[in-house]
């Protein structure tokens, strides 16, 4: 088996990014509980498990990195519903 990729190793910080796009989206949406913001959670307890030290990363960090890069973009997805089901509901009136 060969060496890592650069894609091994920068999968941490491309989660680190959906992220802090996630809490921007947030943020600007107002959106404090439910299931983005239980999913918002879960990214963040999977980067908190991420050794970002090259010496010391392995395939469970590299693991962990694609998962919460994942549920970002679940998160965000979900968000975008949410916001186009509030513009149907306010449209329906």
């Amino acid at each position: 088996m060969g060496r890592p990729g650069r894609s091994f190793f920068e999968a941490a910080f491309r989660a680190q990014e959906y992220l802090s796009r996630l809490q921007a989206e947030m943020t600007f949406a107002n959106v404090n509980s439910g299931s983005v913001s239980s999913l918002q959670n879960q990214v963040q307890n999977l980067l908190g498990n991420v050794s970002t030290d090259p010496g010391s990363y392995t395939f469970a960090d590299y693991s962990r990195s694609k998962a919460a890069r994942y549920s970002a973009r679940a998160a965000l997805h979900l968000l975008a519903a949410e916001r186009l089901g509030g513009v149907a509901a306010l449209s329906r009136r």
